[in-house]
């Protein structure tokens, strides 16, 4: 299991502060309080140690993951316009 960041009342409630685009493979961002995702397609996220893969994401969607890595299905997270917010 993850160790998660805190997320009090008063946090959840509060738009992002920050952003991060996503431009590796990487799983060691820190972990984000929601992905947007700019292109169609499936992505895959690292969630609590393992790749989950969200197929058919829209363009535009904003996840309400904790996400501490991304990428396409097809391996890659280069030009994919992958946000994590904070």
């Amino acid at each position: 299991m993850g160790t998660f960041r805190d997320f009090s009342v008063q946090k959840a409630v509060t738009p992002a502060a920050s952003a991060t685009v996503i431009n590796d493979t990487n799983t060691t961002h820190d972990e984000s309080r929601s992905v947007y995702v700019g292109s169609d397609g499936d992505y895959q996220f690292y969630i609590n140690g393992g790749w989950i893969t969200f197929t058919g994401t829209l363009a535009g969607s904003v996840l309400p993951i904790r996400a501490t890595g991304a990428k396409t299905s097809g391996g890659s997270a280069t030009g994919t316009a992958i946000i994590f917010l904070y």
